[in-house]
């Protein structure tokens, strides 16, 4: 497969796949290789539509003389001469990167079209003469011959010319290759130019005067014409990349540039037609260049994207690692707590007189399960943060509420708060790994306690309430606390947003997480007349993969 054919490109967007640089499987996406997209076709067309709308709205003034404009020629030729070297530049440096032949003789056509516009403009009658070069009539004549088939001449050679790739980075300089041709090029116009010129050689007869031109002539523009419709044949077989498209509109401007010159204007220099023929001339000059500028703002603009998306996935990655941070803080606290209780209890069992073996014990297992417990909140944390890691069994909700109630009853009766449990009946199994369900009811419960102990001296009451809804089991934590402001409702499940005078902002935005990533939701409601709830809704079909049931 040749450079052009890199299926999927994109020169608009960065398709998947692509790096940084504009690059898909590993070949660069310059207007050279990136196939033309839709949009690129439809304005292709819509140029080549205004050539021709133009070329027949002048065609009944094609001859009228427009006198005085000789004067305008000096800035249409620089025009045309700073449009062709720089494009012969761009695609200079397109075949630095590429190492393509095609690339090299197209620059080298653009090249040689950009240096022979010098001896044109010198030697055209009227135009330079403090120079002292438009002695020769035919000396304009010919240069502007041999550029009029040269250039479609080297996009033919372009066209036909097949694409060696050896689907690897280019090795070695591309500095000799472009300072041959380029010498090559150079040397040629220059002989061309003493020749006609400053030297008495016989020219062809073109011009029968300084404003009209001879038989002889009437054979260069159906030349052209063959040549570029030549072009035009093989470019639209071989239609590989946007570039190709492109030098199809440039050839049907060269075209049409040929057809007012030559035959609608009947060759009269400086009427409507003939500097109707120029504009499409300076259009044909120019349409290359632009799409290059256009190429190489997009690959610079997708550079620009890529490393500002790099930077920010590089916070991101501290955001997360922060988050992960806080989150082991956040989680282990409580077990760590329990630990120390425990392994307190057993000492003081132990230090009696006659110490009690059998309590001793009871703490040590206590002080095992809890520890056992941190460990399975550390995998769970670790699991919720690597991606697609996560085991999806089916889960009976009501069990691990009862599990997690069983650990934390001790908690609410040593703070005088009264338990609420009711679960539904029969409810259906949720996909969801049980350890990180056990994370988020854990959380939610923590933070009804905490608000509760900051309430008035009302009876605390703890309200934990399961129910099955179409497709979903919907849970719900209730608690007369000190409930939740309005203002605060939509942003306690942001990260670092919190209430506590010492709270970190991660419990419930994990909670959150959790809660998306295996297709639930979750919210918060007021608790009429005091406190607040907490919802959260887990989907019944299994979301992803087959399911195996809960050990």
């Amino acid at each position: 497969m040749s450079e052009e054919t890199a299926p999927g490109a994109s020169r608009r967007e960065g398709p998947a796949g692509a790096g940084p640089g504009g690059e898909r499987d590993g070949r660069l996406l310059l207007i050279s290789t990136a196939p033309p997209s839709r949009s690129d076709r439809w304005l292709a067309m819509g140029v080549v539509g205004g050539l021709v709308a133009a070329l027949v709205a002048v065609e009944p003034f094609a001859q009228v003389r427009l006198d005085g404009t000789q004067s305008l020629i000096p800035a249409y030729l620089v025009a045309v001469l700073l449009n062709q070297l720089i494009t012969a530049v761009l695609l200079m440096s397109h075949y630095a990167v590429q190492r393509s032949r095609r690339v090299l003789v197209l620059s080298a056509g653009y090249l040689f079209a950009g240096l022979m516009i010098i001896p044109w403009a010198l030697t055209f009658p009227g135009a330079f003469p403090a120079f002292g070069l438009d002695a020769r009539l035919q000396a304009t004549a010919t240069i502007a011959a041999v550029n009029r088939l040269g250039f479609p001449l080297f996009v033919l050679v372009y066209a036909l010319l097949p694409e060696r790739s050896t689907g690897q980075a280019p090795r070695g300089s591309s500095a000799w290759p472009l300072t041959a041709m380029a010498a090559v090029v150079a040397g040629t116009v220059a002989a061309l130019t003493v020749l006609v010129a400053l030297t008495d050689t016989p020219l062809p007869p073109f011009m029968r005067d300084a404003h009209s031109v001879a038989t002889l002539w009437r054979v260069v523009p159906p030349a052209a014409i063959v040549i570029c419709a030549a072009g035009l044949v093989v470019l639209r077989a071989r239609l590989r990349s946007v570039l190709d498209l492109w030098l199809l509109v440039v050839l049907a401007s060269i075209i049409c540039e040929v057809l007012l010159l030559g035959y609608l204007s009947d060759g009269v220099r400086l009427s409507l037609g003939w500097w109707a023929g120029r504009v499409c001339g300076l259009v044909a000059a120019s349409i290359v260049l632009v799409v290059l500028l256009s190429g190489t703002t997009t690959l610079y603009a997708r550079l620009a994207r890529s490393v500002l998306a790099e930077r920010r996935a590089r916070e991101s990655r501290l955001t997360t690692m922060e988050a992960l941070s806080a989150s082991i803080a956040h989680e282990i606290r409580q077990p760590l707590s329990s630990v120390v209780l425990s392994a307190a209890a057993g000492l003081r069992w132990l230090r009696r007189d006659t110490p009690d073996l059998a309590e001793v014990e009871a703490s040590l297992q206590r002080i095992q399960a809890v520890g056992e417990r941190a460990g399975q909140l550390l995998e769970s944390i670790r699991m919720n943060f690597k991606t697609g890691a996560a085991q999806h069994v089916e889960v009976d909700v009501n069990r691990v509420i009862e599990e997690v109630i069983a650990r934390c009853r001790e908690e609410t009766e040593l703070d005088r708060i009264a338990l609420r449990i009711e679960l539904g009946q029969t409810l259906p199994a949720v996909a969801i790994d049980p350890l990180q369900l056990q994370l988020v009811l854990s959380n939610l419960i923590s933070n009804a306690l905490d608000s509760m102990r900051e309430a008035g001296g009302r009876m605390r009451v703890l309200r934990i309430t399961t129910r099955w809804a179409p497709d979903e089991v919907l849970v719900s934590v209730a608690d007369n606390g000190t409930g939740l402001p309005a203002e605060h409702r939509e942003r306690i499940f942001n990260a670092y947003f919190t209430t506590k005078a010492e709270g970190s902002g991660i419990g419930l935005m994990f909670c959150r997480s959790i809660i998306e990533a295996n297709g639930g939701r979750i919210w918060a409601a007021d608790n009429i007349p005091h406190g607040a709830v907490l919802h959260f809704a887990l989907p019944t079909a299994p979301p992803r993969g087959p399911l195996r049931p809960q050990e």
